[in-house]
């Protein structure tokens, strides 16, 4: 997931731009797309035809020519090939032949992986699993190798993590870390494993985080935090987790997904909202929100753009598009650009990633782009469209 955190308020009347910048409050619309070519800076459609996964996947991370996914899978997969990767896969993505990009790396758990962070020389994992470690572990970014000295317990599902310098922030239904007492978010030292005094509280699961290097952004199915009212997203000191007054309303549904950038926040959310929305970082009024046909799972700000996956499709001027599972809007308008590869499958994408030009989406879909990638495409940022 991305660097964001959102929070879910009560429904308040909220507002609403269209593509043509009409300010229309209260109701639901549908955002109409910008003419073709009005908005620059998004990759083509067509993905590279690279390495996916026989089930879903559920996390990624880019870090510069690798893609790191994690999931609920066996196998990599491409086209007809199967080689063994139990629920952690890389590939690389500048190797000449696209059937060389399966890299070597191998790090199997016992139970689904839900969330990745990397730094120079680590993956940290995240998930369902109970080994290697308890919900959480630290592998080699080369090999996998599991590191045997960096031991952090967790009691229950860790759901998201962010690395900000040597700290791992991390969410999810936990409800005690190393022994002690975190309500659903904790923060250790990545050096010596230490559980650090970052402890807010929250009543119920916190799917995503989020940073902007001074707050945490936090976004879930929560109704407080610290014992104040906060709704399914909340901003709290990156700190000591102290609870900060933003309060950002109009979401009536869970947050699955965060992302900041430019002094804005931007969530994802499910049934009930089943929308890519944006704020201010400091909270109030929603500034723009995009309804799709299903859940929208992921969002990722990036050169200007929204970045938002869903599933069930989307409606845009009024004619309902079932292959849509990913798209993106204008970061500060919420206008859709002309990015909109066509692509299929129930489950739709579930994460977004970026580093340098890549851009990876995951999920669970056959094909995306006109491409067969296994639930798992990568778009290059390149010019004239885009400018990395």
């Amino acid at each position: 997931m991305t660097d964001g955190t959102t929070k879910r308020p009560t429904r308040l009347r909220f507002v609403r731009r269209s593509a043509l910048g009409v300010v229309v409050a209260g109701a639901v619309l549908a955002v109409t797309a910008l003419p073709a070519g009005a908005a620059g800076n998004v990759p083509a459609t067509a993905p590279l035809d690279l390495w996916g996964v026989d089930g879903t996947a559920n996390a990624v991370v880019v870090s510069g020519t690798t893609v790191y996914v994690g999931g609920s899978f066996a196998n990599a997969k491409r086209y007809a090939q199967l080689v063994p990767r139990q629920n952690v896969m890389a590939i690389t993505v500048d190797t000449p032949k696209p059937s060389d990009s399966l890299s070597p790396f191998q790090s199997p758990t016992n139970g689904t992986v839900r969330a990745l962070a990397v730094d120079a020389s680590w993956l940290y994992l995240g998930g369902d699993f109970t080994s290697p470690g308890s919900h959480i572990a630290r592998v080699s970014r080369a090999t996998g190798a599991v590191d045997p000295n960096w031991n952090v317990t967790v009691d229950k599902t860790v759901r998201d993590m962010v690395l900000v310098g040597p700290t791992l922030y991390f969410v999810g239904d936990f409800t005690t870390v190393n022994g002690q007492a975190r309500k659903r978010a904790a923060a250790v030292d990545t050096g010596t494993a230490t559980l650090l005094d970052f402890k807010p509280s929250l009543t119920n699961k916190v799917y995503a985080v989020a940073t902007d290097g001074t707050n945490l952004y936090l976004g879930g199915s929560f109704t407080s935090v610290n014992g104040a009212p906060r709704s399914f997203i909340a901003s709290v000191n990156a700190t000591n987790g102290v609870l900060n007054p933003a309060v950002y309303n109009g979401i009536n549904g869970t947050v699955l997904d965060l992302s900041v950038a430019g002094g804005q926040l931007f969530a994802a959310a499910d049934s009930g909202f089943n929308s890519a929305a944006a704020w201010s970082v400091g909270g109030g009024q929603i500034a723009w929100r995009d309804k799709a046909n299903g859940d929208v799972q992921a969002v990722l700000s990036l050169r200007g753009n929204a970045y938002f996956g869903f599933h069930d499709g989307y409606t845009i001027n009024g004619t309902p598009d079932t292959t849509l599972r990913l798209l993106a809007a204008d970061a500060g308008s919420g206008a859709l650009t002309p990015f909109a590869p066509k692509s299929s499958g129930n489950v739709g994408v579930l994460g977004l990633a970026s580093d340098g030009p890549y851009l990876a989406a995951v999920g669970k879909f056959p094909k995306m782009g006109g491409v067969n990638v296994k639930s798992v495409a990568v778009f290059v940022c390149s010019p004239p469209s885009c400018t990395p």
